[in-house]
């Protein structure tokens, strides 16, 4: 999921500002991977809490 929300940000980033293409698609890519991971860690963590 959080690939294709970064590839979804990037297509908005990409259309509606003059950032270069080349560089908004993998940032944002990798960008929401990392949010996505850093998510299920931390929802992981506190389920072995409980």
């Amino acid at each position: 999921m959080g690939i294709g929300l970064g590839v979804f940000l990037a297509l908005i980033l990409d259309t509606y500002t003059s950032l270069d293409e080349d560089a908004i698609y993998p940032a944002t890519i990798f960008f929401m991977a990392g949010v996505g991971l850093f998510v299920g860690f931390n929802l992981t963590k506190k389920k072995d809490n409980e």
